[in-house]
């Protein structure tokens, strides 16, 4: 079955030529477009993936040859017309609505002793910039967003919301005489503190609304020199070679005289 594409401008557009008329349904749910056909055919795919490459993600043919599923990139309107055996599929780019894109940004506040703190708290990581201005601290946030007040509290009153624009969102912070705003990220948050002109400021950064206490700093733990930078033990002293004195053996006691026996004399010859 041949198959034609091409763009125009009022979208894309899908020809398909079928030798006959043949019976089938067309179904679009999300972002899948499927044709079923009450008897296999067969065309060519791939022509469509890379003659509307920016309508259609991928396309592929069922196991049974009577099926064909388009996922699309962007959302359409589509419209079918048919003439013979052939189906002609219109796709029209549809407006993206705006608020589909905006993320949710929950607004939370807190009153501490010196301070108070307003804090953005971004599902994700989003750029932003602060700037002075005559109405107080402005804060343009690099995406576009539905800020949520519900656990706002008394800090929230000086905030205020400006229309978002080329997707991007903005509010301004208003700092009240004798008191200046400083900002900082923390993870996907942006902080904004308010504290009087000149004072110490907040203490270590804790989330706003948190009663617990912040961790007081631990102690270095000490550093022990490794084996090489210690000194090599001094060697023990040589020891005076020890002598012992050992009584020499008793000399043997002298031993008695030989008695030599002598013979008894001879009697003369009668």
């Amino acid at each position: 079955m041949p198959v034609r594409v091409w763009t125009a401008e009022g979208g894309a557009n899908i020809r398909l030529e079928l030798p006959e008329a043949i019976m089938h349904e067309t179904r679009m749910a999300g972002d899948r477009i499927t044709l079923r056909f009450a008897q296999p055919v067969r065309t060519d795919l791939v022509a469509v993936m890379k003659g509307l490459p920016d309508y259609v993600r991928w396309a592929e043919a069922g196991a049974d040859g009577r099926t064909f599923t388009f996922r699309l990139k962007q959302p359409v309107k589509l419209r079918e017309s048919n003439n013979g055996g052939v189906v002609l599929l219109q796709l029209a780019p549809e407006a993206a609505d705006p608020a589909a894109a905006e993320q949710t940004v929950r607004v939370r506040t807190g009153v501490h002793p010196g301070y108070s703190r307003i804090v953005f708290d971004w599902p994700e990581l989003v750029p932003y910039d602060a700037s002075d201005t005559p109405d107080g601290l402005r804060l343009s946030f690099g995406a576009a967003a539905r800020f949520d007040l519900g656990q706002a509290g008394g800090p929230a009153q000086a905030l205020r919301i400006l229309p978002p624009a080329d997707g991007r969102s903005a509010v301004v912070v208003t700092v009240p005489d004798g008191t200046e705003a400083t900002h900082f990220r923390l993870g996907n948050r942006v902080v904004v503190d308010i504290a009087r002109r000149g004072s110490a400021g907040p203490a270590p950064v804790v989330d706003a609304g948190s009663s617990a206490a912040p961790e007081p700093p631990r102690a270095p733990a000490p550093v022990r020199p490794s084996a090489k930078d210690q000194p090599a033990p001094p060697l023990p002293r040589a020891r005076p070679e020890q002598r012992t004195a050992t009584a020499a053996p008793p000399a043997p006691a002298p031993a008695p005289p030989a008695v030599v026996a002598q013979a008894p004399p001879v009697p003369p010859p009668a």
